[in-house]
């Protein structure tokens, strides 16, 4: 009987770290491999730590943290940073970048870019892929690459 509460207790312990890690990934289909895995590596670092992903946020871009914090509910923190760094490049007010994800996510952010005016060989998609979160002086900060 304890080998069977051992067996049981591994597969639940397996199948609780499996959930874990795919939870912690996410398939942002922006068109170019390694700039999804940057995404994604991105994500990992903001779920690690929320709150320095919320002042990175709230510093780099100058809204309010309840914004940032009602995104979360609805968006990956990678998406987050995507929908705030597209407004900026394309001068689209923050509403229409999320519109256009609210329209498009099922088919990802590769629809998305197109949907603002961004294609994957254009200079501005460049600019997206070299965003990062970068540590600095102890504390996180966004920048690009």
């Amino acid at each position: 009987m304890k080998s069977y509460n051992y067996v049981l207790l591994f597969a639940l312990f397996s199948v609780s770290i499996f959930l874990i890690s795919v939870s912690l990934t996410f398939d942002a289909n922006t068109g170019n491999e390694k700039f999804d895995e940057k995404l994604n590596e991105i994500n990992k670092e903001a779920l690690a730590d929320i709150s320095a992903f919320k002042a990175a946020i709230v510093g780099e871009y100058h809204v309010d943290e309840t914004e940032v914090s009602s995104l979360i509910s609805i968006m990956e923190p990678a998406e987050i940073l995507l929908s705030f760094e597209l407004s900026r490049l394309t001068s689209k007010t923050l509403s229409e970048v999320l519109t256009s994800y609210n329209n498009n996510k099922e088919e990802g952010w590769k629809k998305i870019f197109l949907s603002l005016g961004i294609n994957k060989k254009s200079s501005r998609f460049n600019d997206l892929c070299k965003i990062e979160i970068n540590d600095q002086n102890q504390h996180n900060s966004l920048s690009k690459k």
